[in-house]
């Protein structure tokens, strides 16, 4: 389970949840796994930098890296969050790619996130920036609560500093 912000009160709101318990805004409807990043061009000159992005992306090796360049268009990524899916798009088109986004059609819930084209899963991506500079460690404590909850893991994005539970 996450905790996102509601798209209407900005209120922290399970993923989990069909609607926001402060404002009734329905959450389902904002945040679905449902777009596919598409590779269609790479420029030459970047290539190196591009596999070495996609890589770090989907914690692949070499090789599949490579093999993710080559024999396009590729779908390289599935069921990807709208916000999630433009961050990397971008992050793609920096390398000089061109990217389209496709929206799927595949209701299937439990392959959120995967890589497909027999590449290992990616690792984890910030839920509010998109990028993968995520550690996971011990909640912590504060002199207000002491130690209550300090044994929780949590995630913490290194790029825009959102924590959230795993």
């Amino acid at each position: 389970m996450a905790l996102i912000k509601c798209p209407e009160c900005d209120h922290e709101v399970s993923d989990k949840a069909k609607a926001c318990p402060h404002c009734g805004c329905p959450i389902e409807n904002h945040y679905q796994y449902k777009y596919d990043i598409i590779l269609n061009t790479v420029d030459v000159k970047q290539k190196l930098s591009l596999i070495g992005f996609l890589r770090m992306l989907t914690n692949c090796d070499l090789s599949t890296g490579k093999q993710m360049t080559e024999n396009l268009p590729k779908t390289i990524l599935y069921n990807l969050e709208e916000t999630n899916a433009n961050n990397i798009a971008e992050r793609l088109r920096s390398y000089g790619c061109t990217v389209s986004l496709k929206e799927n059609t595949d209701q299937d819930e439990t392959a959120s996130n995967v890589v497909k084209n027999d590449i290992p899963a990616q690792g984890l991506i910030c839920p509010r920036c998109g990028s993968t500079a995520v550690t996971t460690g011990q909640k912590g404590f504060t002199l207000l609560t002491g130690f209550l909850g300090s044994n929780k893991t949590v995630n913490r994005c290194g790029k825009c500093g959102y924590v959230w539970e795993p």
